[in-house]
């Protein structure tokens, strides 16, 4: 896994407290391979010349649950198994 629990408890904590956070994260996961990967391609273009601390951080939080393990550890937390 890429990603440790710190980060993938963040987000749940985020998700709870978002709940615009939680569609994201649930949109995602209903995304083919196909669609993610086209999604990755546009979020990196997008997120290039971004320095902004809360650009990289959505750029980090993205990156993370872009990765299957990571996505599919947060969406069981998110669904209280």
């Amino acid at each position: 896994m890429n990603g440790g629990q710190r980060e993938i408890e963040e987000i749940v904590k985020s998700c709870a407290e978002d709940d615009q956070l939680r569609r994201i994260v649930f949109s995602l996961n209903e995304m083919n391979v196909v669609q993610r990967k086209n999604f990755s391609k546009k979020m990196n273009i997008y997120f290039l010349s971004k320095k902004e601390f809360v650009d990289v951080q959505a750029y980090k939080f993205f990156k993370l649950l872009l990765d299957d393990e990571i996505r599919s550890v947060v969406i069981d937390r998110l669904k209280g198994r």
